[in-house]
């Protein structure tokens, strides 16, 4: 973005169109479809959806709004719609082919949607939310544009996959496992003693534990065992794991969640 950023700031928007057309044809020679995804307008890039329009004109592409639910009504969804057509050229844009309304009936407050991370606080949150129910059909009945889509909500497809985590951390990663399918639903610390942490070992859970808590690993590795799809594993502190913890929990982890380790200064250790 800060290419972008330079270019337009320096009166160049013709050179960036020019690059975005070139890495356009040189990655797309043997494709029948292109999907290009606009960029998304935020208070530092609040140039993104003037540039968006351009890029569309600039590529002949058609176009197809991608928008979520909120808080609002059919009505005021409609509206959101209406506003956007008109930033684009409004009816006489016959490129704008439709709209695909995404995370339908989101439990939303008005600061947003509620957290993704921490099941017990999601649940908590979700009985203060606000739900607007929508039947789809009637999404169509006041929109001046077709609605190709809607997608309702489902908390299993906003939550993280497990290797994004890993990457966001610039992680080690110690044992792929299901690493790239497993998604992480909550974090869970692993401080107390295992008795007291068994509640949290459950499917989708994140467990960030030190590398010298044993206990944990094989708690961990027969939760497994009998089946708890645990997200992932986070090991820190900067410890090697111990080879015979390792090859005892060879077995279940094989195939199982992933692991991957994050060196961190532990205080009273060096690093």
């Amino acid at each position: 973005m800060s290419h972008v950023e330079s270019l337009l700031s320096s009166n160049q928007k013709d050179v960036l169109m020019e690059e975005i057309i070139a890495n356009y044809h040189a990655n797309t020679q043997d494709a029948e479809v292109v999907l290009v995804e606009g960029l998304v307008p935020t208070r530092k890039h609040q140039f993104a959806q003037a540039l968006n329009f351009e890029i569309a004109k600039t590529l002949n592409a058609e176009i197809v709004f991608v928008m979520s639910q909120g808080t609002d009504t059919p009505e005021q969804l409609n509206e959101r719609i209406e506003l956007t057509r008109n930033s684009f050229g409004g009816a006489k844009n016959t490129s704008i082919t439709g709209v695909i309304v995404n995370k339908l009936e989101c439990p939303c407050r008005r600061s947003g949607p509620v957290p993704v991370l921490t099941c017990r606080k999601f649940s908590d949150d979700s009985s203060k939310a606000k739900i607007v129910k929508i039947d789809p059909a009637q999404l169509q009945k006041g929109s001046t544009l077709p609605v190709l889509g809607a997608v309702p909500w489902s908390f299993d497809l906003i939550a993280t996959r497990a290797i994004d985590m890993a990457h966001h951390l610039n992680a080690t990663i110690i044992n792929e496992g299901d690493i790239n399918t497993r998604r992480v639903k909550s974090v869970t610390f692993c401080a107390r003693s295992i008795p007291h942490m068994l509640e949290h070992f459950r499917p989708g859970s994140l467990l960030v534990t030190s590398a010298d808590r044993p206990d944990v690993l094989v708690a961990a590795c027969l939760a497994a065992m009998n089946g708890v799809e645990i997200g992932a594993i986070l090991l820190t502190g900067g410890y090697e794991m111990d080879a015979r913890i390792s090859k005892l929990c060879e077995r279940a982890f094989r195939d199982r969640p992933g692991r991957y380790s994050w060196s961190t200064p532990t205080p009273g250790r060096p690093p």
